[in-house]
């Protein structure tokens, strides 16, 4: 599995933008992760913040939420829309949540 690998505990920084990074006025995005597409989402939250550019919608998912998440691998769902448009694009990321103090594997 390639991705990022975070241990328990630790924070996620998220940072989600479209190809070509277009300033995103209008958009929205929602992040969730997930151990499989129908499954229930361990974590979601929607980002508000921009980067400085507004090409990139920013936040994270802070240690006390990551630290209930089971040792594993996931997914992790970026969905951008733009409801003025009827814009929406779905970003897909690897992630590996391995036990606190075991080396990346």
């Amino acid at each position: 599995m390639a991705g990022r690998v975070i241990a328990q505990g630790a924070s996620l920084g998220l940072k989600y933008g479209l190809e070509g990074d277009p300033e995103l006025t209008g958009w929205s995005c929602r992040v969730m992760v997930k151990a499989s597409p129908g499954a229930s989402a361990i974590g979601q939250m929607d980002l508000t913040q921009k980067n400085d550019a507004g090409t990139r919608f920013v936040g994270l998912f802070s240690r006390d939420a990551t630290n209930s998440w089971e040792p594993g691998d996931y997914k992790v769902y970026a969905d951008l829309w733009n409801p003025s448009t009827g814009e929406a694009v779905e970003i897909e990321d690897d992630l590996r949540v391995k036990a606190q103090g075991v080396p990346n594997a």
